[in-house]
């Protein structure tokens, strides 16, 4: 089960560990807010009894879903790497069908700039990836037309041939899903 986590609750600005009147930011995670020194991976995971899948959301291309293919943006790889070093190792990727293919009911699956890049460096620092359709309130459709079954069988042979094989990325079914 994935470890749900708020980003904005973890990656804080704040003058931390600065000279009085330091105006220079650094991230700080909930734990330090908190007064605690663990790391999320000393905390968490306990081998193959615990959990192993230690993660946040890696926002940015489910935001906007009204915005069609634009409108989004990449996740931040200096946050993924933070995170990454306080133990995460696990990271869903919310993208709205819409920046998943070009066309309703196409059995191809191709992503707007920046997903693959994204799932590429995710794993490449060793981590997990869970590629999640999510259209937010919209549910099942796609640029606010209805999705029917075929749709959605098409919309997973396209994600499946993209990224079949690769042990380090999960599949999502689909997040919210309503209408359709």
């Amino acid at each position: 089960e994935e470890c749900a986590a708020d980003e904005a609750s973890l990656l804080q600005t704040a003058a931390h560990g600065r000279s009085k009147g330091s105006l220079e930011a650094q991230p700080v995670s909930a734990l330090e807010v908190a007064g605690l020194s663990e790391d999320l991976r000393r905390v968490n995971y306990h081998g193959r009894t615990g959990l192993w899948c230690n993660g946040i959301n890696a926002v940015g291309f489910d935001l906007a879903p009204k915005g069609g293919r634009g409108g989004y943006t990449v996740p931040d790889k200096t946050a993924l790497q933070y995170f990454h070093d306080q133990g995460c190792n696990c990271f869903r990727l919310p993208i709205t069908w819409e920046r998943m293919q070009t066309s309703l009911g196409s059995d191809q699956a191709v992503p707007v700039d920046g997903v693959e890049e994204t799932i590429n460096f995710i794993i490449g620092m060793g981590d997990y990836v869970i590629i999640d359709p999510h259209n937010n309130d919209d549910g099942l459709r796609y640029n606010g037309r209805d999705a029917n079954r075929q749709d959605f069988v098409n919309l997973w042979k396209g994600i499946a041939r993209k990224w079949n094989g690769n042990p380090q990325i999960i599949f999502g079914l689909y997040n919210e899903p309503r209408y359709g």
